[in-house]
């Protein structure tokens, strides 16, 4: 499997309309960082959520493929989280599996 489809609003820090946003996207599976730490898009604090299951995006081609169909929202990424680095390929989003669907 190397893409997933985001079929339910995903969890966490954002509005929910940005959230929302990502419902319907498809979206290429990344391998985990090993060693890397989960934090939260906001607030900065480690965050448990990668320890459950999940599937794996890099941030900026998910943000772009999230700019294709909702500009607002990935604006709202660019300017609202701390986890910015402009393509620092180490920067994943997490997305629960009960919240998507795997894309052949």
């Amino acid at each position: 499997m190397n893409h997933f489809r985001v079929v339910k609003t995903p969890p966490g820090e954002a509005p929910e309309w940005v959230r929302d946003a990502w419902v319907g996207l498809v979206l290429e599976a990344v391998e985990d960082i090993p060693g890397h730490s989960c934090r939260k898009a906001v607030s900065g604090e480690l965050d448990d959520s990668g320890s459950r299951p999940h599937f794996t995006a890099s941030f900026h081609a998910a943000l772009s493929v999230l700019r294709d169909v909702n500009s607002l929202a990935a604006d709202w990424w660019l300017n609202e989280t701390f986890i910015l680095v402009p393509g620092d390929p180490t920067i994943q989003l997490s997305f629960p599996v009960d919240r998507c669907e795997p894309v052949d």
